[in-house]
């Protein structure tokens, strides 16, 4: 049993530090096609089709990644609480102390 607790342990600080990661690399492109998207506004004001151009990669683009941002933000939370809750037993328990 403790073999499966560990694997269990080591799959769930992996999907942490995924989910991290990942959340990282999705913010900092949302990020720079937040960039793009602003520094773009000025010539979409004049040119409609460039407009529309420019509306379709906001909202197929940056959308997606907020998306993105919300379930790895959600898969953080949940493989820490389920980590959490599965270890909560075992540091509950007191430690071992000799009395003489």
């Amino acid at each position: 049993m403790k073999k499966i607790n560990f694997i269990i342990n080591g799959l769930l600080i992996f999907t942490f530090i995924a989910s991290i990661i990942a959340l990282g690399l999705m913010c900092r492109e949302l990020s720079g096609n937040l960039d793009v998207y602003y520094m773009n506004f000025d010539i979409a004001e004049n040119d409609p089709d460039f407009a529309i151009e420019l509306q379709t990669f906001f909202s197929t683009t940056i959308l997606r990644e907020i998306f993105s941002i919300v379930f790895s933000v959600l898969s953080v939370i949940t493989s820490a609480t389920v980590f959490i809750l599965l270890n909560f037993k075992a540091w509950k328990q007191p430690k071992f102390t000799e009395n003489n």
